[in-house]
C-alpha cells in the first residue's frame, strides 16, 4: 500500500509524496489555515495521481484504482468547485471524457460541512459513500475517521489477493459520532 498526503486551504500542497507505507512512516503535521478552496485541492490531487501513475508504470508496478480520502471542515470558498471536481477527478465512460485513472473519492465532513456538498463529492455515484462527524470533538472525530480509513484500507487490500481488487468502504463503529450516506 502506498500513501500520499495533500493539504489544502487557500492553496494546495503535497506534504508527503506517494510512498510505500511502513511502520516507521510519519504522518506530516497538519494545521488549519485560510479558507477551503476545494478546486485547488482537486487540481493538486489530479496532478499528483497523473504523476504518480506515470512513475509507478515506469517502474513496472501494477496499478489499481486510487482512493482519495478528503477531509474538510466547511463550505468551499470557490464557486466553481463542482465543475473543477467533475473536470479533473471524474470519468464519463460513455463520452470517453475525464480522468481515466479517476479515484474513488471519499469525503469526510467536520464541523459545518453540509451533507449536500458531501453527497456531490462521493464518487463514483453508483457506489460512493460520504461521512460527516456529528457533535464530537475534533479529536474524537479524527480518531473515528482514521478508524474508518484504516478499516477501509485493510478490507480493500484483502480483495487484491482475490484477483478482483475493490475499495470496500467501511461503516462507522457502533456508537460512533460519524454519520454516513450514499453519493448523489
Amino acid at each position: 500500500m502506498q500513501l500520499s498526503v495533500i493539504s489544502f486551504s487557500d492553496t494546495a500542497e503535497v506534504l508527503a509524496p506517494l510512498e510505500r507505507v511502513s511502520g516507521t512512516a510519519a504522518v506530516p503535521a497538519l494545521t488549519a489555515g485560510g479558507g477551503a478552496n476545494y478546486g485547488a485541492a482537486f487540481r493538486a490531487l489530479a496532478q499528483s495521481i497523473e504523476h504518480d501513475t506515470a512513475s509507478l508504470r515506469g517502474r513496472g508496478c501494477k496499478i489499481y484504482r486510487p482512493c482519495a480520502f478528503f477531509l474538510t471542515d466547511g463550505m468551499p470558498n470557490d464557486r466553481d468547485w463542482h465543475s473543477t471536481f467533475t473536470s479533473t477527478l471524474t470519468y464519463d465512460r460513455q463520452a470517453g471524457h475525464g480522468m481515466k485513472a479517476h479515484p474513488i473519492f471519499v469525503p469526510f465532513g467536520l464541523r459545518d460541512t453540509p451533507d449536500r456538498i458531501l453527497k456531490q463529492l462521493a464518487y463514483p455515484p453508483e457506489r460512493g459513500k460520504w461521512y460527516r462527524a456529528g457533535n464530537a470533538s475534533i479529536d474524537q472525530a479524527l480518531a473515528e475517521i482514521i478508524q474508518i480509513i484504516t478499516n477501509t484500507v485493510v478490507t480493500s487490500s484483502h480483495t487484491v489477493l482475490s484477483g478482483r481488487p475493490r475499495i470496500t468502504q467501511q461503516s462507522p463503529a457502533p456508537g460512533s459520532s460519524i454519520i454516513e450516506g450514499d453519493s448523489e
